[in-house]
């Protein structure tokens, strides 16, 4: 019976070191990355990086380049080396395939990879890529959308860590 316990809790914690994604931190005054969308990305889709690009700067004291899927890959070493992934793209192609069927409308998916985050809505429901933005900065830089039109940035950091 103690082997069996055993097993069981060395299985639980597999399973949810397994799930377990890593942290990004975002630093104020530090500015090493961008955010990518695809090169024809939608009209929500390019609200969704402009309205990200404006409270990160809010919230980070940096203003963060909206670059192109293609542009970013073929990226030289001066640029930048992370991306805040937006929607589907040359970058997301893989985590598509993964979980894109497992979204549900106005669904989406917050990823991290230790080295880039992704926002990926549901496929053909561009609405839910700006979902994903919104949660992004209610959750992890810690604005609040108290009506139309005002916006409360509650947190003050020098470091945001999203998970």
């Amino acid at each position: 019976m103690k082997k069996i316990a055993v097993f069981l809790t060395l299985f639980i914690a597999f399973l949810f070191a397994s799930f377990a994604q890593e942290r990004i931190c975002f630093y104020a005054n530090q500015n090493d990355y961008c955010i990518v969308i695809a090169k024809n990305a939608d009209s929500y889709t390019k609200e969704a990086a402009t309205e990200l690009q404006h409270y990160l700067e809010i919230a980070l004291s940096q203003k963060y380049a909206i670059r192109s899927d293609y542009s970013f890959l073929k990226k030289g070493k001066n640029d930048k080396r992370h991306a805040i992934v937006i929607g589907r793209n040359a970058c997301s192609e893989g985590l598509y395939e993964k979980y894109g069927s497992q979204l549900r409308p106005d669904g989406f998916l917050l990823h991290t990879d230790g080295q880039n985050l992704y926002i990926l809505g549901r496929e053909n429901d561009s609405l839910s890529n700006i979902y994903g933005v919104y949660h992004l900065l209610e959750h992890c830089f810690g604005f609040n959308y108290l009506c139309a039109g005002i916006v409360h940035h509650a947190v003050m950091s020098q470091r945001i860590c999203c998970e």
